[in-house]
């Protein structure tokens, strides 16, 4: 490499760190968390560090001082929670979580200014559209403001899943078995971080792959996609064998309406445009600022319009290729349009299958709008190779996209100024004291209620946890009771919990209607006689989960490990025309 090479090639990476730095150095301004969410994700990553650490395996429940048996690695964060704790057992969760998502903003990054080098745009022109990618409002506001953090990091998992597609398009035979297996593993991330990232982002990969593969006819990268998909299938087996098993009678699925929540204040024109404070309510109640919650990427809109007008002059003595301009533009922004008046209207819900409401909130549509603008953009480079955008527009666009930013992490920063809870790591093993949907997981439907009997008085007990070596283990719990008596205990009613009475197994019953609260109604419940008895919870999952969950995981291992040995085999080559 000459000298002028290297500079140039540090400047590269110092440019990237600069466009990484921007909209994460807050992460690193404070050792505390940024709201009530975030810190339950830091909680759970220390639960299952803390776990790790003392049984050199995962747990495959969550229990704490104040309630045992919590299903949430069934069936939330399947492959996020265990991933980020393995990060965090040497440094801690806090940390752990901030330099994961650094590092997955860095690789969306580069992944996407990769991919569309290879899709012939302009090197330049390429950056900008990346960084215009990475400085995205609703991004943050999952990250800062609402705390989504595993949605957050599956959106990321999707944008690089969508890249690689491009590059395993376009690639060389060689090159196909790594990026097909960089795509297969983003894929899978995705689905197993945030189970509703997985299903709208899976519909939006499918259906892009078809229209690019149509656009292009480069039919000979489809067969690479399938192995992919059933690894995925592999790694998640244990997951979806759970929710084929309980989804159905899972408190959040029965008790939650499958209407999507649409929220004017959020969800409005100007909300989606304009990430400004328009009225003296916005400026005197900054926690909430509606203005800068969901805001599409405006900047990639202007961006990819202006790619288009450029596309359209460079094509003007190619009809074919104009024609196709044009059909990549229109169809992009008939796309974008659809989505954007859909996350405003509930009218496109109301004529798609019930399915497609477990989106929940409109809001989270601007991320498939920013998704869409992004296919735009690497069609229209398909179309027009060598394509570049006018230097004003770039810069144009990166002062939109900056400002933008720069107005959502200010908001992240008074939010921050108001005060947040200290970390948390050090509570285990009681819950965080906002710990969102306890009884979320329960599945009180599947369990008769004990009939209540005249004078007995209901009570209510806490089977202990250990500590150490028995972290996160239940207890026996030694009772003294004077009298029969309706013990309420703390054991969440799901079918793999049992309670164990004098080292029998008592039959699984919830309370009868009772006054007590609803995670209270939703534990187990036992009629127990006077006299001295020894109380016990076990959680024994079905062995064939089992079974699934552990080659799940080896497949992962291998798949990363394999992915790891491709990148380093993998020789950097220019794109070259076919």
């Amino acid at each position: 490499m000459t000298r002028t090479a290297a500079r140039l090639s540090l400047s590269g990476r110092v440019a990237e760190l600069l466009v990484v730095f921007f909209p994460t150095f807050m992460l690193f301004t404070t050792s505390s968390s940024f709201g009530t969410n975030w810190e339950n994700h830091v909680w759970h990553i220390a639960y299952f560090a803390e776990y790790l650490r003392n049984h050199g395996a995962f747990p495959t429940v969550v229990s704490t001082i104040e309630q045992l048996h919590l299903p949430v690695p069934l069936f939330y964060g399947y492959l996020f929670h265990p991933l980020l704790g393995l990060l965090a057992v040497p440094l801690g969760a806090s940390l752990a979580l901030k330099l994961a998502v650094v590092a997955v903003l860095w690789a969306q990054f580069r992944v996407v200014r990769g991919a569309l080098v290879r899709a012939w745009l302009e090197p330049r022109t390429a950056g900008v559209v990346a960084c215009l990618v990475t400085w995205a409002v609703y991004p943050l506001n999952s990250l800062y403001t609402w705390h989504l953090i595993t949605e957050f990091f599956a959106a990321a998992f999707l944008t690089c899943a969508l890249a690689y597609w491009f590059e395993l398009l376009l690639c060389p035979d060689d090159e196909r078995l790594r990026k097909s297996t960089a795509l297969g593993l983003c894929w899978c991330l995705m689905a197993g971080t945030h189970p509703i990232t997985g299903a709208y982002g899976s519909l939006a990969l499918l259906t892009t792959m078809a229209a690019s593969v149509v656009l292009t006819r480069r039919y000979r990268a489809l067969p690479w996609v399938v192995p992919q998909l059933a690894l995925t299938a592999l790694c998640l087996s244990a997951w979806l064998f759970a929710l084929r098993s309980f989804r159905p009678f899972l408190a959040i699925v029965t008790e939650t309406t499958r209407e999507v929540s649409y929220y004017p204040d959020v969800d409005s024109l100007l909300g989606r445009l304009v990430p400004y404070a328009r009225a003296p309510k916005d400026l005197l109640a900054p926690k909430i600022a509606p203005y800068i919650t969901a805001t599409a990427n405006v900047a990639l809109l202007l961006f990819a319009a202006a790619l288009a007008s450029a596309a359209w002059r460079r094509t003007h003595n190619t009809p074919g290729a104009r024609r196709r301009v044009l059909i990549v533009a229109l169809s992009g922004a008939a796309v974008f349009a659809t989505l954007f008046h859909a996350s405003l209207s509930p009218w496109l819900f109301g004529i798609l299958p019930p399915q497609l409401r477990v989106i929940q909130f409109a809001a989270r549509l601007v991320t498939y709008q920013n998704l869409a603008l992004l296919c735009v953009v690497f069609g229209l480079s398909l179309c027009a190779r060598g394509l570049a955008a006018p230097r004003w527009a770039a810069i144009a666009c990166l002062v939109v996209a900056a400002s933008f930013a720069a107005v959502k992490l200010d908001h992240a920063w008074l939010v921050r100024q108001r005060g947040v809870p200290p970390p948390i790591d050090r509570e285990l093993p009681h819950l965080p004291r906002w710990y969102l949907g306890l009884s979320d997981y329960a599945t009180p439907s599947l369990f008769p209620k004990l009939a209540r009997a005249p004078g007995v008085k209901e009570r209510q007990v806490h089977i202990p946890i250990g500590l150490g070596a028995n972290f996160g283990l239940a207890l026996p719990l030694q009772l003294e009771l004077e009298e029969t008596s309706l013990l309420l205990t703390n054991v969440l009613a799901f079918p793999w919990s049992t309670l164990v009475l004098d080292g029998e197994p008592v039959a699984q019953r919830t309370p009868p209607d009772t006054d007590q609260p609803r995670l209270a109604r939703y534990s187990f419940a036992v009629l127990v006689p006077r006299g001295h008895h020894q109380l016990e919870a076990r959680f024994e999952p079905d062995r064939r989960w089992l079974f699934l969950r552990n080659a799940g995981f080896a497949v992962l291992l291998a798949w990363v490990l394999s992915a790891a040995i491709l990148r380093g085999l993998a020789t950097p080559a220019r794109p070259k025309e076919p």
